[in-house]
Order: C-alpha cells, then sequence, then structure tokens
C-alpha cells in the first residue's frame, strides 16, 4: 500500500520481492517459454535464471561503438531471434549506457505485443535527462504496454540497503 501510493499507482500493480535478483528470477521463469534476448554487457542474473530452462541470445554491444545503444538495431535483434522476453536495464549496468526516455518508448512501441519487455531501472537515479534532473521512469507505460515489467530496486530508490528489498510494477494479471 505505501509503495502503491508512493507511485501514484494501484497496489494490484506491484510486487515486491526478496531484492531485485527475485523478482527478475520470477519473471523469467513465469514469462520465458522459449526465449530469452539479453543485451550485453550486463547483470549476469538476466541470462544465468534463464539458461538451461530456455534458450539465451544476446545482443552485444561493440567497444568500437562506444558501448552504444541503438534503437534500430535493437528491433532488427528481435526480429531475428524472436525472444519472448527482452531485457532492457536503463541506465545499462555496467557501462552506464542509457536510452533516453523516448527511445525507449520508440523500442517498447517496436516490439510484438507477446513480448514481455524487462526495463530494469534499477540505477535511474543516475540518469538525468535535463538540467532540471528529471527521472524518467517507464512505470507509468505499464497502462500503455500490458507486456511492460519495470524491476526496481527499494535500496536504491529509497537509501534502504540491507532489507533486501526489490519491486516490479507490471499489469495486474501477470501479479497473478
Amino acid at each position: 500500500g505505501l509503495l502503491a501510493d508512493h507511485l501514484g499507482i494501484s497496489a494490484d500493480r506491484v510486487l515486491v520481492g526478496n531484492g531485485t535478483i527475485e523478482i527478475i528470477q520470477a519473471v523469467i521463469h513465469n514469462f520465458a517459454k522459449r526465449r530469452v534476448l539479453v543485451t550485453l554487457p550486463t547483470f549476469s542474473s538476466y541470462y544465468e535464471f534463464a539458461e538451461g530452462r530456455v534458450d539465451v541470445v544476446f545482443h552485444t554491444l561493440s567497444k568500437l561503438d562506444e558501448v552504444k545503444r541503438d534503437q534500430h538495431d535493437y528491433h532488427a535483434k528481435v526480429a531475428e531471434t524472436e525472444p519472448d522476453v527482452v531485457t532492457l536495464i536503463n541506465p545499462n549496468s555496467p557501462d552506464g549506457s542509457y536510452f533516453a526516455s523516448e527511445e525507449l518508448l520508440t523500442i517498447l512501441r517496436g516490439l510484438p505485443a507477446d513480448v514481455t519487455a524487462i526495463v530494469d531501472e534499477s540505477f535511474i537515479h543516475f540518469a538525468f535527462e535535463d538540467l532540471n534532473l528529471d527521472i524518467r521512469s517507464v512505470i507509468a507505460e505499464c497502462e500503455e504496454f500490458p507486456n511492460l515489467v519495470v524491476v526496481k530496486s527499494m535500496s536504491k530508490d529509497f537509501g534502504i540497503a540491507g532489507i533486501r528489498a526489490g519491486y516490479a510494477v507490471m499489469h495486474p494479471d501477470r501479479i497473478e
């Protein structure tokens, strides 16, 4: 209740877990049926929880391109590999690459409707798009995109490290 109130959403859209790790595992185990697309470099849990259960395909960013992420390249990789789950860490860990909110929305709009899109915003507080230092979360977009799962970390959002609490925002049907 308190978390949902803080986020300005209904409580039936919030899933709280034992750190973001439990949330990531639950989402991948419940929604990955055939293939997961993971962008590298990234947090290893996104492919470790999928390996041995479903196929894992990688979208590897090049150091020669300064590890830049491109929405057109991403859509091409999705079309080529046909995943049922994609992972987008924004900003990405460990390299800090960032999709501006409009770029991320373009990616979400270009995904097939049956693809679960995990957007991990655990480090969103380190990414500002303007001089007002506004943080642009895509939590509100869960209304527009029923297959969107936004993963967050309470230790980073609220400075309560040690409690091991993470949460995700998604459509109520997915919470069930």
